[in-house]
């Protein structure tokens, strides 16, 4: 009986000595221990038949067809639950906010390869966040796919929604019945803020300037001159539409200079180019070692104009 309380006293020094030992062991230790132990626990659990938990902690991620889309255009919305192509159930909910407060539904359903999309029209212009919810044990699902929830899966201001305007082929005309009243119209063939047109009239008198220097042409727009007292170059900036239903008119009238050095066969050349020299303010020059062709752009050539010609003047002899 001593011999048994002995026994038992020495065996309780040695478990007291082992919990000394133990605590002096650093936690990364422990957590290293504890997983060792689990992973054998699922071996031995698995080895007698019993169903163990294979769910991996994902985070959800969006893709988009556009992050630019013109108003009244789909937007495709893909959610990806990153479990990859053998995910074929759970299902996912995806909203949409302008305001990142006010969250509204844009399609749910079942995944497929662990995808799922749904299509936009926006309503309204702006820029739109989205968000998803995963429960992933829905839609029969039988493995133990994690829940993702709407907090975990949003992202915020990823797609610009904007009116877009469906341009024209750039297009520049004039008309004239007498070769001194002329109206020339012009539509540009993308969106720009403003133009700087060029218009030569070699052979016209001098028209009176406003108080600023400028000339106003018959419709009331004002016009630059290269010289007051030799005016042959009209420079407007202002916007042109690209569109050829609001295209932009000029208007111009003048009286031929017939006394002009050249004139002697009776006829004054009125009008012989127009041509843009800048887009929003930026100057069109070449510029050497570029690729890009960043001249003038000439639309009498591009759109193979004739000169403006009156043939009226007295012949000299």
């Amino acid at each position: 009986m001593k011999n048994q309380f002995t026994s038992r006293i020495v065996k309780l020094t040695f478990a007291f000595m082992f919990v000394l030992i133990a605590s002096s062991c650093s936690q990364d230790d422990e957590a290293m221990d504890a997983a060792v132990l689990a992973n054998e626990i699922n071996s031995e659990l698995s080895a007698k038949g019993a169903k163990v938990s294979t769910a991996v902690v994902a985070q959800g991620s969006f893709s988009y067809s556009e992050t630019e889309v013109c108003l009244g255009d789909d937007l495709t919305v893909t959610f990806d639950n990153l479990y990859g192509t053998g995910s074929d159930c759970g299902e996912v909910q995806i909203q949409y906010s302008l305001d990142g407060v006010v969250w509204l539904q844009l399609d749910k359903g079942t995944v497929t390869d662990g995808v799922f999309s749904g299509t936009l029209v926006a309503p309204v212009s702006g820029t739109y966040s989205f968000r998803a919810d995963f429960a992933g044990n829905a839609g029969g699902c039988k493995d133990g796919f994690d829940n993702l929830k709407f907090q975990d899966n949003t992202v915020l201001a990823v797609v610009v929604v904007a009116p877009c305007v469906s341009c024209d082929i750039a297009n520049f005309t004039y008309e004239t019945s007498d070769n001194q009243n002329i109206v020339f119209t012009y539509n540009h063939d993308e969106e720009v803020s403003n133009i700087t047109i060029e218009f030569t009239f070699p052979q016209v008198m001098i028209s009176e300037l406003n108080n600023d220097g400028k000339y106003v042409a018959a419709d009331g727009k004002l016009y630059s001159v290269n010289n007051p007292t030799n005016q042959t170059v009209f420079t407007w900036t202002g916007e042109v539409s690209c569109k050829s239903s609001e295209a932009k008119t000029f208007e111009f009238s003048f009286a031929p200079d017939c006394n002009a050095g050249n004139a002697n066969d009776g006829q004054a050349n009125i009008w012989t180019d127009a041509k843009i020299v800048a887009i929003n303010g930026v100057a069109l020059v070449d510029v050497l070692l570029t690729i890009e062709d960043e001249s003038e752009i000439n639309l009498k050539e591009i759109n193979n104009l004739s000169n403006i010609v009156y043939t009226g003047c007295p012949k000299k002899k």
